[in-house]
């Protein structure tokens, strides 16, 4: 069995791409959770070990290499919606134009690999994968909830909008990792998944990313 490990943002991101890995491959793979760590006080470690700042931090760890000892593959997760914080500065815009999600997702790959040493890049590069949805991960769970074509599209404010969607079908919603569980869910199927990377051209650079089935088993 493949095993992927996963440094993301926060938790509610882990179990979107849990389910997302689980339909594209349409079968059970091995996920290894690196950071933030998942425990039995998930709720209370969201906030205090999540953030792009931590998934930037630890990319520059001595001990980044090690999580190639146990899995095939990497998966580096980070939101595009934080382009403006001073740490990022990273423009969206291009002569007052939006970038296409191809161009912003190229961006923020730069930057996650400007931060892994050279050496460890030329060696592992191939095994990791970037999964960055423009501009967060409730843009990739919208479309399942949404009818409209335009909304079902939107690149900005999606977490707003996925929780309107939600509200209007009597489902709860709450950032934390059961709820997350819920609404992803539906992704486990691959005809859904591919439906929401129909509409969100970040979910299909993503999904065009991962390794062919063939491809997945240790060396």
């Amino acid at each position: 069995m493949t095993r992927f490990a996963l440094i993301t943002e926060g938790i509610t991101d882990q179990v979107v791409i849990d389910n997302i890995l689980g339909g594209h491959y349409d079968e059970d793979v091995d996920v290894q959770i690196i950071q933030p760590a998942r425990d039995a006080t998930d709720q209370a470690r969201q906030g205090e070990e999540g953030g792009f700042e931590r998934v930037l931090e630890f990319c520059q760890l001595p001990s980044f290499s090690d999580i190639f000892l146990y899995n095939e593959f990497l998966i580096i997760h980070i939101d595009t919606d934080i382009a403006s914080h001073p740490n990022i500065n990273i423009n969206p815009f291009d002569k007052g134009r939006k970038k296409s999600a191809k161009q912003i997702v190229e961006d923020f790959s730069k930057l996650i690999q400007s931060k892994i040493a050279p050496d460890l890049f030329n060696q592992f590069g191939r095994k990791i994968v970037m999964a960055i949805p423009v501009d967060s991960i409730e843009c990739w769970i919208l479309p399942i909830y949404e009818k409209s074509d335009k909304t079902r599209k939107k690149d900005t404010g999606c977490e707003n909008a996925l929780q309107r969607a939600l509200n209007k079908s009597n489902t709860t919603y709450s950032k934390d990792y059961n709820c997350y569980q819920t609404i992803s869910k539906p992704l486990l199927k691959r005809k859904v998944l591919e439906e929401c990377a129909s509409n969100q051209a970040s979910l299909k650079i993503f999904l065009d990313s991962l390794p062919p089935i063939e491809n997945t088993q240790p060396e």
